[in-house]
């Protein structure tokens, strides 16, 4: 009887369960469920904590063999993010801006909530040692407020939602168009000349379709790839678009 093989690796307090896409915290066993790419960022993460991963390198390994552009990474950081609150760790994934994401190696490793419990076991110690009770001493422990995480859920859910719906209105004007009478997948809005004679001065190279995505950025810039045979060919650079960089 043939029997699927589970993959899962361990990164400080967590396994992550590659084949069934499973985000498991060891010591209580909470875990959430995410998509493939995502339970591939927080892997390629993991491995690499406290390392600053650019967005063009977590594009390239979490979606192998796929276009995709800046805008599906930031969703699906979101949706980590979302999942990760879900089981209260909220401080794992950071942010650097214009670069990309890295993962706290403290966090990875030690929570902040054991860090909470271990001082107060601690005080409670010091403070029989110094006051021996006579019969039995109870002293509780400090309540741990969670009323910011429940903010910072809400915050998490309102700015998930909103990204959701920009991209369901993003995403419902794509269009098709002909160029010299090679089909280009496009957003709906002219495309700019720069990218119009791209197209043309690289139509030898024999692209079965042409696909032109905008950049998001004060430059409207755009990512062009050519369609020959099952090959998808980055033409980019080749876009005369000025001397703003690509974000």
């Amino acid at each position: 009887m043939n029997q699927s093989v589970i993959d899962i690796k361990q990164f400080g307090r967590f396994d992550v369960d590659l084949t069934n896409r499973i985000i498991k915290r060891r010591a209580d066993s909470a875990e959430v469920k995410v998509s493939k790419s995502e339970v591939l960022i927080f892997t390629y993460l993991a491995e690499n904590k406290d390392k600053t991963i650019h967005r063009e390198n977590l594009l390239k390994e979490c979606w192998q063999g796929k276009v995709v552009t800046n805008n599906s990474l930031t969703v699906a950081i979101k949706n980590l993010r979302t999942a990760l609150n879900e089981i209260d760790e909220n401080n794992l994934i950071i942010t650097e801006p214009k670069l990309g994401y890295a993962i706290n190696g403290a966090n990875l490793t030690h929570s902040v909530l054991s860090d909470l419990n271990d001082n107060d076991e601690n005080l409670e110690i010091q403070a029989l040692g110094k006051n021996p009770p006579a019969n039995k001493l109870e002293i509780p422990k400090k309540n741990i407020d969670i009323t910011l995480p429940s903010k910072n859920h809400m915050v998490t859910l309102l700015f998930l939602f909103i990204t959701y719906f920009i991209g369901m209105q993003y995403f419902s004007f794509i269009d098709e168009k002909t160029i010299n009478g090679i089909p280009v997948i496009y957003d709906g809005i002219d495309l700019p000349n720069p990218v119009v004679n791209t197209i043309k001065q690289n139509q030898a190279d024999g692209a079965a379709k042409w696909i032109a995505y905008p950049i998001s950025g004060i430059c409207s810039r755009y990512q062009l790839y050519g369609v020959i045979g099952d090959n998808f060919i980055d033409y980019s650079d080749k876009i005369k678009q000025g001397s703003c960089d690509v974000s």
